[in-house]
């Protein structure tokens, strides 16, 4: 048996269950709960998924290729031990050739809630949701096709998904064609073999149909019982819309006035780093020469009687013709100069 029943509680489901939910995408509440969770333990696939990583990391591929998925697949009760003993085999969703001839690759999708919404779609108060641990490698964007067209699979690659992303206001049926992963792999006569070894099953969810739903779903406004069951956004939409607005607002308006009682309490504890400068009062001002302390300078070196005959009079003669030079008198402390010639 590679069925390992796991405690709902434990460090393994608890992972599983956040896989699951982290892929969802529409964030609405579904229709399900968690019944059991099996996980896959395969000791042959596990290697034989290994050693196609490590081909891929010899051959030089980005990082980016060797990046590790999580894919679903809505399964049938009788089907998973078989899956989980020889793994995911081609042609696993016939007549589904939007990507690819479902007859050269296996097709997983990529949001766990598509696929309830499907199980919803056929009435079901009981599904079982596999879980593929899956390495993508080199993709190939193609544009969906809405005809069995039998497009082959693109040698040098190893998968096709849509060029387009799904939203949440897409029908159930535009959902499932741009969520879908085509993978396949080439042996080394270039045909395409009939289990790609870069798909492993991981786990096993089963769900039920929570309390209070009936079985009648399929009925309800938004679903349509003809082929992939189209699921309506419509009703509530706006209300949902407005919700969210006044909800974001309001935490934005409490991290802003968190945030600036956080800034005023580190104003008030901070200190001072330099002390404050002293206040330097304003000096008179100067007009011309009419200062009492220069002018008496002034007169005083003006009036002392000199002998033209003194021969340190005339060397400070010669030395100021030499130089040619202005004696320059300059306040430091008032905004005005004198110059004297």
């Amino acid at each position: 048996d590679n069925l390992r029943t796991v405690d709902l509680k434990s460090r393994d489901a608890q992972e599983v269950c956040n896989v699951v939910e982290r892929s969802y995408l529409d964030n609405q509440k579904t229709l399900w709960e968690v019944k059991t969770i099996h996980m896959v333990d395969n000791k042959e696939l596990e290697s034989q998924y290994r050693t196609k990583r490590q081909c891929m990391k010899e051959e030089g591929r980005h990082s980016r290729e060797l990046q590790e998925h999580y894919t679903f697949l809505l399964v049938s009760q009788s089907n998973i031990q078989k899956l989980a003993q020889e793994g995911l085999k081609t042609n696993n969703l016939p007549s589904f050739d939007s990507l690819g001839d479902c007859k050269l690759a296996v097709q997983v999708c990529k949001h766990a809630d598509i696929q309830l919404h499907l199980a919803e779609a056929r009435a079901l108060q009981t599904c079982s949701l596999m879980l593929f641990k899956v390495t993508y490698g080199k993709c190939k964007p193609m544009t969906v096709q809405t005809s069995s067209a039998h497009v082959e699979p693109t040698p040098n690659y190893d998968c096709h998904t849509s060029h387009e992303r799904a939203v949440p206001n897409d029908i159930l049926n535009t959902q499932m064609l741009k969520s879908m992963v085509y993978l396949y792999e080439y042996n080394d006569d270039c045909e395409t073999i009939d289990r790609p070894r870069h798909v492993l099953p991981h786990a096993v969810i089963t769900y039920r149909k929570s309390s209070g739903t009936s079985a009648t779903s399929k009925n309800k406004p938004g679903y349509s019982t003809s082929g992939y069951t189209a699921r309506s956004h419509q009703a509530g939409k706006s209300q949902s819309k407005e919700e969210k607005r006044s909800s974001f607002q309001q935490k934005m308006a409490e991290k802003i006035q968190k945030r600036l009682q956080m800034e005023a309490d580190l104003l008030q504890r901070q200190t001072p780093m330099f002390p404050p400068r002293p206040i330097i009062q304003p000096l008179p001002p100067l007009y011309g020469m009419h200062h009492p302390v220069m002018f008496t300078h002034v007169a005083q070196s003006t009036n002392i009687p000199r002998n033209p005959l003194d021969p340190r009079v005339q060397r400070e003669q010669m030395s100021a013709r030499n130089l040619k030079c202005h004696c320059l008198i300059v306040p430091l402390i008032y905004p005005h100069c004198l110059f004297i010639l």
